[in-house]
């Protein structure tokens, strides 16, 4: 995906998670993915994280990881203009296995030595991105992008820290009293070493039986990964990202976004 002769120093690979049905989401998601949900007159989740990506100055290869109506998909690739490359990959096991599968696939098309994996029902903002983008620049190694916050639900990522205040382990399961935040659901890999090691590392748990359920979530990786090197956090704004996970908080979100159109 890299043009020979090209230096890699900016070249960036965005892995975007959005094969599943989106279930919750129905009947919003009857007809397309939740990445392909809109949020303004401008366009989709998936189009703003694209273009948001795209003004940053770095050459990007955007890797959607798709199954549920994976056509249309297709289509919104073909109306969007840029200098970045599209290589929608298609998960054929999008209905029965987990997001590790599509993380895997994702992995196996990725080519840059940087990379950023990440959700693609997550409405991120320049702000966010902005941070991906200045850690990136900074230097070499895992990095996870975290909001710092008690305002926790039990379908939350939750941040574990160790007495010295570094990563412990990110889990639905980790009790809201013991948690710091929870993951925005970005993870930011820069230098060859470093995607090599995730490279190996999801290769050895892609041969486990249980990587497979629906249950097994990709941020399982992040906890392997962190036995293995610490992992730094990036820490953003509660208002830089949302989850667009019910469809009362698609309203929400909406109508959040739509007021603000109001007062420009």
């Amino acid at each position: 995906m890299i043009l020979s002769g090209e230096k890699d120093t900016k070249h960036l690979d965005i892995i975007i998670l959005m094969a599943g049905e989106g279930n919750r989401m129905r009947p919003y998601t009857s007809n397309c993915p939740k990445a392909l949900l809109r949020i303004n007159e401008k366009g989709s989740i998936f189009k703003n994280t694209v273009e948001i990506f795209n003004k940053q100055g770095w050459n990007i290869n955007i890797i959607p990881i798709i199954g549920h109506k994976w056509d249309k998909v297709e289509e919104e690739i073909e109306g969007m203009q840029g200098n970045m490359n599209f290589f929608p990959t298609y998960n054929p096991f999008y209905s029965s296995a987990g997001p590790f599968v599509s993380l895997w696939l994702g992995i196996l098309k990725s080519e840059a030595n940087h990379a950023v994996i990440l959700n693609g029902d997550t409405l991120l903002s320049k702000l966010l991105v902005e941070e991906v983008i200045h850690w990136l620049e900074a230097g070499e190694g895992f990095g996870l992008c975290i909001t710092k916050t008690d305002k926790l639900s039990k379908d939350d990522m939750k941040i574990l820290l160790d007495e010295n205040n570094a990563l412990q382990k990110v889990s639905k399961d980790i009790k809201r009293k013991d948690a710091i935040g929870k993951s925005a659901g970005v993870f930011c890999i820069k230098g060859r070493k470093n995607i090599k090691m995730l490279k190996d590392t999801v290769d050895r748990l892609i041969k486990k039986q249980h990587t497979l359920d629906r249950k097994y979530h990709w941020h399982n990786l992040v906890n392997e990964i962190q036995s293995q090197v610490m992992i730094e956090l990036i820490d953003v704004e509660l208002e830089s990202w949302v989850e667009v996970d019910t469809p009362e908080e698609y309203k929400k979100i909406l109508k959040s976004i739509n007021n603000e159109y109001k007062d420009d």
